[in-house]
């Protein structure tokens, strides 16, 4: 009778199971229609007992979920991008047959990135155990058997961030938990679960692995349903429900067909001549990070650990539940980036916090350097504008008290065989055609002017990625 009892339930189980996978994968290829593009970023470890493989293997887990969840389309990242990256560039070095290998310029791109951090997992919170036996529970075993309670925890802080804006749409605190009785002593065990991804695989068939799983489907729902309507907007075949950035309205598509002409919002008027950027908003983020300072492993007050000091003081501090990297005298910082090696096409970012709308404030110079360490080119945030130069040689200029408002503001550079692009917020300060041997090695951020206690700098967020316009 046991027996089949459990047969019952596993028949029901696999069941469940097999209509999750019931999206073939040709849907997964070619249907588009009410699904949000995304990807799944760089999954880090803040706890202790979490590895950092461990949690790249929970990212993956992630992808495959919201793969198989029908409102998305997950898009490749990381290790996997940079595989098929490899595999373009092969079959366009001559060595495939003309015609049958892979294309550039094919790929789709993703509107939204999920990052995050574990910030707790413990496979053993809880523990204690009793025997089964005779009227006695606490002294007694039934057969030679003891159960064990076990508690396991995992927890994980989930950011979705809009990748043209790097506007964080919202962040969020996950948390799974999972309480079981093992067996111990003489008695059998319990069923397998399957098998984990990874460096999670030691903990297959535990607590910790419902743990896991239970944290995986409340991030898969806490996702599914807050990332806003708007992101939904591919229809197929290429096309869109809606152009990027347009705000949602609540109708449906039934009612946009029917709806009166007259109804319809009136098209706005063109801004006057004087009004209309000719130049300059240009600028595309490189979509794979090579390497970023994103301070999420530095705990305020401390020296931000990815840099090496080079003078000056420097601390992580708090602004608004934001990190931020303040200096408080002249100094200089080396980010540690290791060797990098720099793609054709890379963008270089940086962002600066004014809390004053003053231009009476310290500035900072980020500087690429050369394999000896001498400036190939330095982006300069002076007191009433900004410069770039290669070599020494100042290539553009723009002075503008924009540049100075209260809030923040960003420095940017888009390298590529063809041209070196240098960028405050969405103005263009140099466009220099022909760069030719241009080949830095290492990065340095160098703060001068009245920097003090009472007169700060703030800045954060080095990042360097593959690709971008």
């Amino acid at each position: 009778m046991r027996r089949s009892a459990i047969m019952a339930v596993f028949v029901i189980l696999s069941l469940l199971i097999a209509s999750v996978f019931a999206e073939t994968i040709e849907d997964k290829l070619t249907y588009q229609g009410n699904k949000a593009r995304i990807s799944v970023g760089r999954i880090k470890s803040k706890a202790n007992k979490c590895t950092a493989r461990m949690a790249g293997s929970f990212g993956e887990m992630l992808s495959t979920a919201l793969a198989n969840n029908p409102r998305f389309v997950v898009l490749a990242s990381g290790e996997d991008l940079g595989e098929i990256m490899d595999e373009i560039r092969f079959s366009q070095g001559g060595a495939v047959e003309e015609g049958k290998g892979a294309e550039a310029g094919l790929m789709e791109g993703a509107d939204v990135i999920i990052t995050g951090s574990v910030t707790m997992f413990e496979p053993d919170a809880r523990g204690g155990k009793i025997g089964l036996g005779g009227t006695s529970w606490t002294n007694k075993v039934w057969g030679g058997t003891k159960l064990g309670m076990k508690k396991a925890i995992m927890g994980l802080d989930l950011k979705l961030i809009d990748i043209r804006q790097r506007r964080i749409i919202f962040a969020s605190a996950i948390e799974g938990k999972s309480t079981s009785w093992g067996v111990g002593g003489h008695g059998g065990g319990w069923g397998r679960h399957g098998a984990l991804h990874g460096g999670l695989g030691v903990y297959a068939n535990s607590p910790m692995e419902k743990a896991i799983r239970v944290c995986l489907n409340n991030l898969v729902e806490e996702i599914a349903n807050k990332l806003p309507s708007s992101y939904y907007r591919y229809k197929g075949k290429g096309k869109y429900s809606k152009e990027y950035g347009q705000k949602q309205t609540t109708e449906t598509a039934t009612q946009r067909v029917s709806q009166p002409a007259e109804k319809l919002p009136a098209k706005p008027t063109p801004a006057p001549p004087k009004a209309i950027k000719k130049r300059g908003s240009d600028f595309v983020s490189g979509a794979k990070t090579l390497w970023i300072d994103d301070l999420s492993e530095d705990e305020v007050g401390e020296f931000p650990f990815n840099n090496k000091l080079d003078r000056g003081n420097f601390e992580v501090v708090d602004i608004g539940g934001e990190k931020w990297i303040m200096a408080t005298s002249t100094g200089k910082l080396m980010p540690k980036t290791g060797q990098l090696n720099f793609p054709e096409k890379y963008t270089v970012e940086l962002e600066i916090y004014k809390p004053k709308g003053t231009q009476s404030w310290p500035v900072l110079q980020l500087h690429l350097l050369d394999k000896n360490s001498r400036g190939a080119a330095r982006l300069y945030y002076y007191n009433h504008g900004v410069s770039f130069s290669l070599k020494r040689d100042v290539k553009g200029r723009k002075d503008s008290k924009s540049f100075y408002t209260k809030g923040i503001h960003y420095l940017r550079i888009m390298v590529n065989k063809r041209s070196i692009k240098a960028y405050i917020d969405d103005t263009r300060i140099a466009n220099v055609p022909n760069p030719g041997d241009f080949n830095p090695a290492s990065f340095a951020l160098d703060v001068s002017g009245n920097c003090s206690e009472e007169s700060p700098f703030y800045f954060r967020g080095l990042r360097i990625a593959e690709g971008g316009k």
